[in-house]
């Protein structure tokens, strides 16, 4: 059983290195997978939002944004300079290059489905574990997790997003179990006469159509309990703005302004701090996020639910 899980997710990596890993990486493990003699499954995990230009987005194949094939010649021909150059010109109305190659490397899954028990898993924004091993695990500062770090700090006050739109989360420890149920499913459906033939499996695992929850609800339980780490800066508060012209003029009024005061301050008394430098990462960080906080999609999950349907009561308590 083969799951491939590796890639690139910052939204802001140069398009060279995402063609690197998100595709060129797919296509040698498909590879690798295809001589495997005994394989079972292979699981590719990409991401619900790999089709973002879309509104309503299905457990389905979509037209490929760029031939993978071509983009990789490309990548292998052009220097890496040039090829970031002509990213705006590949990318066009998608927000960045983490999903543009997945949508790419998802077409590369749909040609190896034709020999290959394939399925592909689509979470949407994965956060912090439910239970296991513990609640709250997580082992990076991404997404949502980076906006509720920051602002328990209180380096981050304001967000350009829209509180009253829908916020797709997942937790972690829920998305593991659910792609090795995909894994099963996958397996069993190879296996099956009827449906061996079909085309791979999509699987959009997210909690909007079951659990939806809002961006203001979300941040107002993260804050409930206010209690900041011992490493904060200033109180938490956070300001969620549909306007991106509000949102910049606080961002310069509670980011750059004391950042630049502290840091001048400090400056003068022999001191040196880097305010200034976290402020400006917290500010681009708020600006890759905000396509997502300031839109919605409407997700179909009918193979998730099927899925949950086919196992025993036991098993739906471990996996899903």
């Amino acid at each position: 059983v083969v799951f491939h899980v590796a890639a690139t997710v910052r939204f802001d990596e140069d398009l060279s290195t995402a063609v690197s890993v998100n595709v060129v990486g797919t296509k040698a493990i498909l590879e690798l997978a295809h001589g495997m003699t005994h394989l079972k499954a292979f699981v590719h995990v990409s991401t619900a939002y790999s089709q973002c230009h879309l509104k309503h987005i299905e457990e389905k194949f979509y037209p490929p944004h760029y031939n993978p094939e071509k983009l990789i010649r490309l990548a292998e021909c052009v220097d890496k300079p040039y090829l970031n150059h002509l990213s705006p010109m590949l990318v066009k109305d998608l927000p960045n290059t983490y999903i543009y190659t997945k949508s790419v490397a998802e077409e590369l899954v749909k040609t190896y489905s034709k020999f290959l028990p394939i399925s592909v898993f689509r979470p949407s924004i994965v956060v912090a574990t439910r239970e296991e091993p513990f609640p709250g695990w997580i082992d990076n500062m991404y997404g949502p997790t980076g906006v509720v770090v920051a602002t328990t700090t209180g380096i981050m006050r304001t967000l350009h997003c829209d509180p009253d739109k829908v916020a797709d989360i997942v937790p972690v420890d829920m998305v593991v179990n659910g792609l090795i149920a995909a894994a099963w499913k996958t397996h069993v459906r190879n296996n099956n006469i009827e449906t061996s033939d079909e085309p791979a499996q999509i699987f959009n695992y997210v909690s909007s159509p079951e659990k939806p929850i809002k961006w203001s609800q979300f941040f107002t339980l993260g804050m409930k309990y206010r209690l900041p780490t011992v490493h904060s800066v200033w109180h938490p508060n956070l300001n969620l703005n549909r306007s991106q012209l509000v949102h910049r003029v606080q961002s310069f009024l509670y980011h750059f302004v004391p950042a630049f005061l502290v840091d001048s301050i400090a400056l003068t008394i022999g001191k040196r701090t880097n305010l200034m430098k976290i402020s400006n990462k917290v500010s681009r960080f708020a600006e890759l996020i905000s396509y997502f906080a300031t839109h919605q999609w409407q997700f179909n999950n009918g193979n998730v639910q099927d899925l949950w349907k086919g196992m025993t009561v036991e098993d739906q308590k471990l996996f899903l």
